[in-house]
């Protein structure tokens, strides 16, 4: 709710405190709450003028640096950011809180006593450093950066049982996701799933510890826009989608091996169902707010499970034997995705957008693609590291003549290409490695701005940006991928190993 006259605070106030509430002031209107009148400017001018002067003035200002109220407004100037869809400053920020709470040792397991400029403020240091962790974590996971302090220790019981359940659920996820972090920095090996499987049985744990009906995808009954239970309710969808994004962020690399080894199975079918159940929550949340809140980083968790899932589809295309049982979920997950796509639409013109126009396009042309193949055309895919690169566009479709081609962003994994490509011979088909392939990075790059990023009916890459570059042939012909014995150099998608470059989603944002 928006203060009241006598929550307002005296001009005079010290400067800490009125950003603070300037702050939660901006998270109010960035909710989408359309039933405020008599504004001078659009909701969006004061938000973006009154963050600018807090970011100036205060957050960034490390002599009010030192207390818990001004901790308090760095971390609300990222979750700003973050809900905003701008993870790469939320990220920037949130790391500046790291940096201010270790400075004053809240970080300790015995923290030194803290000091506040509000006497009435009883914010516990340890609650404090858990939602810096928590948030430092799921935007590195996002983005495919190092997270800001190692811990991957579960917390203990007795932290745990002061919490509220969904204080305990995220504790227990920002472990999970700081050990997914550790295992994309050292290097996954495509040979050795006991890292990944012990990890998803701590997550399977994770879950076990809230009540089988918090898992129910929320309906909204009976509940006010605007009112706390909303907030909860959004809170709790929240909490659901980073969870199944946990999963599909842990097991997604294996399915895009590509790779007809059953071992892998249960990995591409992890990755499917919590694709499938992000989408549904995502969509019951936006069916309730369809003309409110634009909260941009849930939209690119949908965007990302959407593209899992169309991968997927491909994927089981490759092997159907192995994963026919895809194929009756096939016409229900388009339907999610397009439903997604009319979300992004029900949001463009509103203060935000939910998906940047190419992103909607891009995914757009991935529908059109995946159903083209469904039908028998042939397709080659690369799997390229480094940063993407602009060609001039091509005329082309579904149906297009010329060569189509679509360029897909996936965190942690590089850039995905695939592109229309005349049917070949089975000895053409098992040789269809790109020759200028060479080692992959280890380090990322996030000089590319968003709509510079994504490659839409585009011609074969120039040469010099095909380094590291794995193509594979999807086709109707009977051919299985062999995924040994290919360039001398590459590693991309060798049966031992899987891609290290990290490129993330904040190529996605603007």
């Amino acid at each position: 709710m928006p203060p009241s006259s006598a929550e307002l605070m005296d001009p005079a106030s010290h400067p800490v405190l009125l950003a603070k509430k300037m702050l939660l002031f901006c998270s109010f209107l960035q909710s989408g709450v359309d039933r405020i009148h008599g504004l001078a400017e659009e909701p969006g001018a004061i938000i973006n003028r009154l963050v600018e002067a807090v970011s100036t003035l205060v957050t960034t200002n490390e002599k009010l640096h030192g207390t818990m109220e001004c901790l308090e407004c760095i971390i609300y100037e990222s979750v700003f950011h973050k809900t905003n869809g701008n993870l790469r400053k939320a990220w920037q920020v949130v790391r500046r809180a790291l940096l201010v709470a270790q400075m004053m040792g809240i970080h300790r397991s015995l923290p030194p006593p803290v000091k506040n400029i509000d006497p009435s403020c009883k914010t516990e240091p340890h609650f404090v450093w858990f939602r810096i962790l928590y948030l430092d974590r799921y935007l590195c996971l996002l983005l495919g950066l190092p997270q800001g302090t190692p811990h991957t220790e579960m917390p203990p019981d007795s932290v745990l049982a002061s919490d509220g359940p969904l204080d305990k659920l995220g504790r227990l996820q920002a472990v999970i996701a700081s050990r997914i972090i550790d295992r994309n920095e050292k290097g996954l090996q495509a040979n050795d799933l006991n890292l990944t499987q012990e990890i998803d049985a701590e997550l399977i744990r994770v879950g076990s510890t809230m009540p089988e009906n918090f898992w129910i995808s929320p309906r909204f009954v009976g509940v006010e826009v605007g009112s706390e239970d909303e907030f909860w309710a959004m809170a709790r969808v929240s909490a659901q989608m980073f969870y199944f994004n946990l999963v599909t962020q842990l097991h997604l690399p294996y399915l895009l091996l590509f790779d007809p080894d059953t071992k892998y199975d249960y990995s591409r079918i992890a990755t499917m169902s919590a694709s499938r159940e992000l989408l549904t929550r995502f969509l019951a949340s936006h069916h309730f707010r369809s003309a409110g809140a634009c909260h941009r980083a849930l939209g690119f968790l949908a965007l990302l499970a959407s593209m899992a899932l169309l991968l997927g589809h491909f994927d089981s295309r490759l092997h159907p034997k192995i994963t026919s049982v895809f194929a009756h979920q096939r016409r229900s997950d388009r339907a999610m995705i397009e439903c997604m796509l009319q979300a992004a639409e029900d949001v463009r013109g509103s203060e935000g957008k939910l998906l940047d126009e190419k992103n909607e396009q891009a995914l757009r042309r991935l529908l059109l693609v995946e159903e083209d193949f469904s039908k028998g055309r042939n397709y080659t895919v690369r799997i390229r590291s480094g940063p993407a690169v602009e060609d001039e566009d091509t005329d082309g479709g579904a149906e297009g003549k010329g060569c189509k081609s679509i360029g897909i962003p996936i965190p942690h994994f590089s850039h995905i290409t695939i592109e229309c490509r005349q049917v070949a011979s089975k000895d053409q088909q098992e040789h269809q490695f790109d020759p200028l392939s060479g080692p992959i990075s280890l380090m990322p790059d996030f000089d590319t701005d968003m709509d510079q990023f994504l490659v839409l009916d585009s011609p074969d890459f120039p040469s010099e940006a095909l380094a590291a570059t794995q193509t594979q042939i999807f086709g109707t012909a009977p051919f299985v991928p062999r995924l040994q014995g290919v360039n001398v150099g590459d590693t991309s998608l060798r049966e031992g190993g899987l891609p290290d470059e990290i490129l993330g989603i904040d190529n996605w944002t603007s």
